[in-house]
């Protein structure tokens, strides 16, 4: 379930846990004023370039280095080849 926040007119906070269906309060449980529901931030976050919950900015990181990693060992392992020109006598 969502909780919500409220503010009063009188600049009273609430919050309140409530279902989707629910009501909005609309009268502050402090003072009785007329209360209006906030528009706040979700706690839910997306994190990484996915939508998996094993997808985060640390393992992309990881993966950065280690294929940087990997491309840095590859270039390394490669023989040079020189351009000698063979002569037929």
């Amino acid at each position: 379930m969502p909780i919500y926040e409220y503010l009063c007119r009188k600049g009273h906070h609430f919050e309140k846990m409530q279902s989707f269906a629910a009501k909005p309060v609309s009268v502050c449980p402090k003072c009785g004023e007329k209360a209006e529901r906030k528009i706040s931030l979700s706690a839910f976050h997306l994190k990484g370039s996915g939508w998996f919950s094993k997808d985060s900015a640390k393992s992309a990181k990881s993966e950065k280095k280690a294929s940087s990693a990997k491309s840095s060992v590859t270039n390394k392992s490669k023989p040079k080849t020189e351009n000698k020109s063979a002569t037929i006598a």
